[in-house]
Parts: structure tokens; C-alpha cells; sequence
């Protein structure tokens, strides 16, 4: 039997969050902009390309059958999105496994510009017409 994702089963959370600092975007925002399109780059390759994704996952996940790792591929490419905006939802439900029921997230604690400004360049249109 094939497990469901965590989503299926009715949980919701936020994946791999990146992070940054307030003062890192205003001292290095070019550093930080390159290191994001790096980054959709890498789910582009997982997306479009299941055999060298599964080859380079074997090489990590050493003992982890093919077969499982094609699974779980699966199941990871069919809830990447080409630009990982956070599902907000998503963040409210893990604060409120932290206990913080009814939390409003903090002003500024999402910070969407990295991932607008590379959106408006074209850089992910042009990626996905490859």
C-alpha cells in the first residue's frame, strides 16, 4: 500500500522553508536574488527531469530502494509549484501546533519580493520554455 502525503492525509505545513535576514536583503539583495534562482532552478531539474533527479538521490539516500525513491519523487513533483510562494494556511496551522491558536503571522515575517522581482524578470516563464 502507497502512503499518502502528509496534504492527503489533511495536514498541512510549510516545506523547507528558506529564510533570511532583514539586514542580508538590504546589503546583499543581488547575493540573495542569484541564491532564489538557484533554487528554481534546482525544482525546475526535479521537475523535468525524474531520471537524473533519482540519480542524484540515490547517491544521498543510500539503502532507500529505486522504487521508493521514484515513489517519493512522485508524490514531491506533484506539489512543487514553479515559484514556492508559502501557503500562508499552511503557516497559521504550524503555529497552532506551537500552541498559538488564532496566531496572526507577523508583519513582515513573510517577505514575498525576492520571489516577485525574479517572477516580473521573466526568469521563470523562460526556465519552464526550455
Amino acid at each position: 500500500m502507497k502512503g499518502g502525503s502528509a496534504q492527503e492525509m489533511g495536514f498541512r505545513g510549510v516545506d523547507a522553508p528558506i529564510t533570511t535576514t532583514e539586514r542580508k536583503l538590504k546589503s546583499d539583495r543581488a547575493a540573495v536574488v542569484r541564491f532564489m534562482q538557484a533554487y528554481l532552478e534546482t525544482l525546475h531539474y526535479f521537475q523535468t527531469n525524474k531520471p537524473g533527479t533519482a540519480r542524484i538521490l540515490s547517491k544521498y539516500m543510500r539503502g532507500v530502494s529505486e522504487e521508493h525513491i521514484s515513489l517519493w519523487c512522485d508524490d514531491l513533483r506533484a506539489t512543487l509549484k514553479p515559484i514556492p510562494y508559502i501557503d500562508e494556511e499552511a503557516l497559521r496551522s504550524e503555529l497552532e501546533m506551537m500552541n498559538a491558536p488564532n496566531q496572526q503571522i507577523p508583519p513582515g515575517y513573510v517577505n514575498n519580493s525576492i520571489l516577485d522581482e525574479i517572477k516580473k524578470s521573466g526568469f521563470v516563464e523562460k526556465l519552464y520554455r526550455q
